[in-house]
């Protein structure tokens, strides 16, 4: 046995460590938003000051240690990757831990605010760190990883307080009311001798989320560079984000299905912040997404090498729309090797009380359906697929097997993994 094995068996050992809810924060200039609701510029850089001080490239590099208030010292500036650094993985090539959103009761599909976010591991379910949202947040709504397994993504949002009245929130939140949320960034370290050491938690600018807006989908890209997010309002069409994490600057995409539509961006809002709406490929060049097409749409695939902000002439369909009676996609994501495609469908047909999901599998380069590899009811929820492997011969599916239950899918084979009832989703 090596001295890090020694050291992560005396870890999972240990009582978690709960993160103090005020980390030191950030003294950012938050982005201006835009008048009105239309395209924004392609790439929107920040302040000088603010580049020149690269507060965010330390995010990436050295995350702040909240345990104590005391900020580890900046590490050197991270250079862009040509591809991601993978994580140690086990027996079934699953990386070794992930972050669960977790709450008090039971955990529901979508929608559900966790009060806490846990680093796990993979093989026992044993609580290595607890990170609490910081004050004034309430709850965690959202989580997405990088291919490191030691890097990743929380949205959390402050507590759900509405105008008192339906004449004031249409006053003050013409596009619906949502609490103001931001981006945290986690960096764990497993191997740490106490759990304070494991989960250091870092705001990104409140910027990237304007007051009004909601996170509908997001997703880390592999290297942990940047940070693709649905962001908009409740009741309108919203665009689709590039945050660069190690820059700073960002990019947005939208398009118009009429002259007089609001810009969209495609994606599966179906409430809460979803873990299978929006991928990435390992070469951190192009996103899957769900973009214009009869029923819930077609998946699409961006290059983000093209120039220009419209989402449609950027992207190619590589999934078409569900066919016959009632279909829609639950949730859609592209392999790391960008050869596959996964979705979760919706079969409800009309007078026929049961509701059928499917996990399939398609062809990114032809659209056709190469594996079925479930049909179940939908009788707690919606499956979702948490992690694929490179090709998607292996995944990690929730609620595929009850309402508190998550496992791997391989060969046709589904074997449970250790998972806590009260887990709502979970990133590896």
């Amino acid at each position: 046995m090596t001295p890090l094995e020694d050291t992560l068996r005396a870890a999972l050992r240990e009582t978690a460590g709960e993160i103090p809810a005020d980390p030191p924060p950030l003294r950012l200039s938050p982005r201006r938003r835009p008048a009105g609701r239309g395209l924004r510029r392609a790439w929107v850089a920040w302040a000088a000051p603010l580049a020149a001080a690269a507060v965010v490239v330390a995010v990436v590099a050295a995350s702040l240690a909240v345990t104590g208030g005391k900020p580890r010292p900046p590490a050197a500036t991270p250079r862009p990757a040509t591809s991601a650094t993978y994580a140690p993985v086990g027996p079934d090539g699953i990386p070794l831990y992930y972050v669960a959103l977790t709450t008090r009761g039971q955990a529901q599909e979508y929608g559900t605010a966790a009060t806490t976010a846990e680093v796990r591991a993979t093989a026992t379910g044993a609580v290595l760190a607890t990170v609490v949202p910081p004050k004034p947040y309430a709850t965690f709504t959202g989580i997405t990883a990088a291919a490191d397994d030691r890097t990743f993504v929380l949205v959390a949002e402050e507590k759900n307080n509405p105008p008192a009245s339906v004449q004031q929130e249409a006053r003050e939140y013409p596009f619906g009311y949502a609490p103001r949320a931001r981006f945290f960034l986690l960096h764990v370290d497993p191997a740490s001798a106490t759990p304070g050491g494991r989960a250091s938690l870092q705001a990104l600018p409140a910027g990237f989320i304007p007051a009004g807006d909601t996170v509908h989908d997001m997703a880390l890209s592999p290297d942990g560079h940047s940070l693709a997010a649905d962001v908009g309002g409740v009741l309108s069409d919203s665009q689709l984000y590039v945050f660069n994490l190690v820059t700073g600057t960002t990019r947005a995409w939208s398009f118009k299905t009429c002259s007089h539509c609001l810009p969209g961006s495609g994606g599966l809002g179906f409430g809460g912040v979803n873990a299978d709406a929006l991928s990435w490929t390992a070469d951190g060049q192009r996103i899957a997404f769900v973009g214009p097409g009869s029923g819930q749409g077609a998946v699409r695939l961006l290059d983000l090498s093209k120039p220009g902000s419209n989402l449609l002439t950027n992207s190619q369909a590589v999934v078409g729309s569900p066919s016959g009676t009632g279909p829609y996609w639950r949730g859609a994501l592209i392999t790391p090797d960008g050869q596959s495609v996964v979705v979760i469908q919706e079969i409800a047909v009309d007078g026929d009380p049961v509701v059928r999901q499917r996990l399939v599998t398609f062809s990114a380069a032809t659209g056709q359906v190469t594996q079925t590899l479930n049909d179940l009811r939908v009788v707690w929820g919606y499956e979702q697929v948490l992690w694929t492997n490179a090709t998607g011969s292996v995944m990690v599916v929730a609620f595929a097997r009850s309402s508190g239950s998550a496992g791997i899918l391989q060969g046709g084979k589904y074997t449970p993994i250790a998972w806590s009832p009260h887990t709502a989703t979970a990133a590896w």
